[in-house]
């Protein structure tokens, strides 16, 4: 996968996973049927195996495979990107332990019954939002990568795909706040409709996220993953600590706003230190068209948290008025390339 994003593969891309998704699909399906809970361990090593032949069918006929196992070359020059990739992994580590802290704290807090809520409300706030994320890092971060020794070229990569990344996920986090007390029944049932406010009060992390991601990228583009690291141990040991309190004191709406708050911290952390240790520079003439959108996802926000009927107008008004200015704003600019 990585071979086909490098050579800026896109369709191909997009076609591997999409034929990945159907050959899972066809596995698990019969397994499950078969064997119930039993066949989870054989669906998925099936899976990964089936991914793995179908990636390595894609890229080999790219990039034939020419190197030997046992290459000593190849394993020299492959230690930068090991390193690389261990302070990658080292971070996620970071990312699961926050995460398994804050759900014992919960526990203790509350109740198990928390725990669910809570996770239902992260899956909604975070996870399904993440889809657009994870477009642009296919297309984004080869081209970083490519531009980050140039500091003009690297300024305006960065500051094009947050400008994307604002105008493409702010109409839909605002859409996703009016749509969510009919989103929760079909995803999940009834009994998580409690974790709708806190869903609604951590809309704001992913549109502090936008305006975050493309920076943060910059430490990983340039090989420096030790810098990559300690960010995120920063950011994990806040929200470790600030989630399970917030939700201490004010359930699980605090740890929802916890979240929020923990997203704007980690943008002014990531462009504070990063403006100083690569020379990165914050487009403020967007800061209107940034503002702009953040003003319509704060009173769609504050319109669904009322229970009222006719507030649910004003949310609807904010939704049209958010996607309007996106879409004329892409469509004026030469990154509605980006769509395409």
């Amino acid at each position: 996968m990585a071979i086909l994003k490098g050579m800026k593969l896109l369709r191909q891309v997009a076609l591997v996973s999409l034929v990945g998704a159907v050959v899972t699909l066809a596995i698990c399906a019969p397994i499950y049927y078969m064997w119930r809970m039993e066949g989870i361990v054989c669906s998925l090593v099936l899976c990964g195996v089936a991914t793995l032949a179908i990636h390595l069918h894609a890229s080999c006929k790219v990039i034939p495979w020419q190197v030997s196992f046992f290459s000593r070359e190849a394993y020299r020059r492959g230690i930068p990107m090991l390193q690389l990739g261990l302070g990658y992994i080292v971070a996620g580590v970071f990312g699961q332990g926050a995460e398994y802290v804050i759900r014992t704290l919960i526990l203790h807090f509350g109740e198990l019954a928390d725990v669910g809520l809570y996770t239902s409300g992260y899956t909604l706030a975070v996870s399904y939002a993440n889809i657009v994320f994870v477009a642009f890092e296919a297309d984004y971060f080869p081209r970083l990568a490519a531009v980050q020794h140039d500091a003009r070229r690297m300024n305006q990569a960065v500051n094009q795909q947050t400008e994307v990344g604002v105008l493409l996920m702010a109409p839909m986090l605002t859409l996703f706040v009016l749509a969510m007390p009919i989103i929760v029944p079909l995803l999940f049932s009834m009994k998580f409709v409690a974790a709708v406010p806190m869903a609604i009060c951590a809309s704001f992390y992913m549109f502090f996220k936008a305006l975050t991601l493309p920076t943060a990228y910059l430490a990983l583009a340039k090989g420096d993953s030790r810098m990559f690291m300690l960010t995120e141990l920063v950011y994990d040991v806040f929200i470790a600590v600030a989630i399970p309190l917030a939700f201490k004191w004010w359930g699980l709406e605090g740890a929802g706003w916890a979240l929020s708050v923990a997203g704007l911290l980690d943008a002014l952390m990531i462009h504070s230190v990063y403006a100083v240790r690569y020379g990165y520079r914050f487009d403020w003439r967007k800061m209107k068209l940034y503002g702009l959108q953040f003003l319509c996802l704060g009173v769609a926000v504050a319109t669904a948290l009322h229970e009222n009927g006719w507030m649910k107008l004003l949310t609807a008004a904010v939704v049209v008025v958010s996607v309007a200015v996106s879409f004329c704003m892409l469509k004026k600019t030469r990154l509605k390339s980006y769509l395409n």
